[in-house]
């Protein structure tokens, strides 16, 4: 059941059904990042989530175009060499430094070494992919 309504959420989300995600608490707004994204799924992506009341940090190899992305969306943005383990971390650690521990990480068409991400996150937090990959 908890499998169905992930996927359901998902498509919904990748459908541009942003109304479904809302978080009404002011005091606790969920800490997303998103990493390995680019163009139009990043931009969906940061905007629906950031409707929806969600700090969005991202993290991306594109310096020029990142830094564009976040004065325009209201995200945060942390440029990174690669989207390896070793790059993410100072990313990770910041995000976590400024915002608290993250609620869901969404990655991109990049591979993402989630298993040595787990000591920044929430215990409850969702990893997700934005592709169909």
């Amino acid at each position: 059941m908890a499998d169905n309504y992930l996927e359901r959420k998902m498509e919904a989300y990748r459908n541009g059904a942003s109304k479904l995600l809302q978080f009404k608490s002011s005091s606790t707004k969920p800490v997303m990042v998103i990493i390995g994204a680019e163009g139009e799924v990043l931009s969906k992506a940061i905007n629906t989530l950031t409707e929806a009341g969600c700090k969005v940090t991202f993290c991306s190899t594109d310096t020029a175009g990142g830094y564009r992305m976040a004065q325009t969306s209201g995200s945060q943005f942390y440029p990174v060499k690669t989207y390896s383990t070793e790059d993410l971390r100072p990313a990770l650690d910041f995000v976590t430094a400024k915002r608290g521990k993250i609620t869901m990480i969404l990655t991109g068409e990049e591979p993402i070494d989630c298993d040595a991400l787990l000591p920044y996150v929430a215990p409850a937090t969702i990893f997700a992919s934005l592709t169909d990959k």
